[in-house]
């Protein structure tokens, strides 16, 4: 008996639905995680998968990983306190079961610290210290000490958040921890990042260039996205139809998180919270619901992303993100290079490839997603594609942009994902 949101789980790390991904980025994350010293940047777009590959790697190899939840404004030294605190559990544990022990010694050295880490904050909250600096005890050596001693990683999610020095000095923390290898082989860093990522990191301290692994995880096909259908169907006993498994392929645009909100909304919609005792048959109009769902609860984060996307403070008339967004939307294409956009502008926009970058980068929201192999953008999902379209397509003004929680948007919304724009498109107008 599972529980439907165990199954399908758009926000949180995919286990019972895990899907193995290519060959070729699993050998080299595998390699990479039982190579001694070698530390490792995972970067790919925003609900690709990166994390949940991660984990189910990291179980079959680490007994224990600590985790730091990287955010906007995070420096160095929350950095290493977060991760010092929670060693605190990995240090106590008395699990028999574990197949190494903590030194005694170990436990001792760290319950010194803690208690001068403590002593060392309050100190500085009295003296209205504004400044971050960390006790003198607690140095990187010491950390990478506690994490070898324990055979324990460190992933740092969001790495991307990190900006400036701090994002420096976390590349000269990987050195020290690369050096530390010698005495405690298992001792790694595992940076989970946006695309771009890797090259950040290596370019801060060309030290790392040959001892960091980078491993990108691209978009799932087709096929990839069903087999999460076909697992989930299996674990609950329930049953979309081909047609189905396609069209939510389809609207995934390879990001696994789309098509478990999707299973996930259809399941709820039916009522289906669990494993289910007889086969439940899903409908047409079950996914319809499920979509119109999705988009609802989403309205105001495709606004939002639209919005980042087409910020310019530049003055510059027309906004060239705009021109660079209907360009790709008349090609009509599901990819698109370079040369095919400049073709569409009518107006020129100062360096191109650059502002195409920036549109596939968390700066612009992702809005476009980067294929390295052919040189080529797509859209991020259909969703935002479909936003983009219909608001580029009202008269300017903001009380002319459409709402996607507006019922009529919403199966507008629906007729041009199904048909993927299809014929409709000639009738669409760009104004300004």
């Amino acid at each position: 008996m599972k529980k439907t949101n165990r199954v399908f789980t758009p926000s949180t790390v995919a286990v019972n639905s895990f899907i193995e991904r290519d060959h070729k980025t699993v050998n080299q994350l595998v390699d990479a995680l039982n190579t001694p010293g070698k530390q490792i940047v995972i970067y790919g777009y925003s609900g690709c998968g990166k994390s949940t590959l991660l984990l189910n790697k990291l179980n079959q190899v680490y007994e224990n990983s600590i985790t730091t939840r990287c955010m906007s404004g995070m420096t160095y030294e929350n950095i290493i306190i977060d991760a010092f605190d929670k060693m605190d559990d990995i240090i106590k544990s008395t699990d028999t079961e574990k197949s190494f022990k903590i030194k005694p010694e170990i436990s001792v050295e760290y319950a010194e610290i803690k208690s001068s880490v403590s002593l060392f904050e309050y100190q500085s909250k009295k003296n209205q210290t504004n400044t971050e600096i960390l006790a003198p005890q607690l140095t990187a050596s010491r950390l990478g000490k506690f994490f070898g001693e324990a055979n324990c990683c460190w992933v740092l999610e969001d790495f991307h958040k990190i900006t400036g020095e701090d994002k420096v000095k976390i590349s000269q923390l990987m050195k020290i921890f690369m050096d530390m290898a010698v005495d405690y082989p298992e001792l790694k860093i595992i940076a989970l990042g946006a695309v771009g990522t890797a090259r950040e990191v290596v370019q801060y301290d060309h030290e790392l260039n040959n001892r960091v692994s980078e491993v990108l995880v691209k978009p799932m096909e087709k096929d990839e996205i069903k087999e999460i259908i076909n697992s989930g169907e299996k674990q609950l006993n329930v049953k979309f139809s081909e047609s189905q498994k396609n069209r939510i392929a389809e609207y995934s645009c390879g990001l696994p998180s789309i098509c478990h909100q999707l299973c996930l909304n259809v399941c709820f919609i039916n009522r289906v919270y669990e494993t289910q005792k007889y086969l439940k048959a899903f409908t047409d109009e079950d996914l319809d619901q499920a979509i119109e769902k999705m988009i609802a609860e989403k309205a105001d984060s495709y606004k939002s992303e639209y919005s980042i996307a087409i910020k310019d403070d530049s003055g510059t008339q027309p906004n060239q993100y705009k021109e660079i967004i209907k360009s790709a939307l008349t090609l009509n294409k599901t990819d698109f290079n370079i040369e095919e956009i400049e073709s569409k502008l009518k107006n020129a926009v100062d360096d191109l490839k650059g502002k195409l970058d920036e549109l596939s980068s968390v700066e612009r929201a992702e809005i476009f997603i980067y294929n390295e192999v052919t040189s080529t953008y797509r859209f991020n999902n259909l969703f935002i594609k479909n936003y983009a379209l219909m608001n580029l397509s009202q008269a300017s003004g903001s009380e002319n942009l459409i709402l996607l929680k507006e019922q009529a948007s919403i199966n507008k919304l629906l007729d041009i994902i199904h048909k993927d724009l299809g014929d409709e498109f000639d009738d669409v107008l760009f104004d300004e």
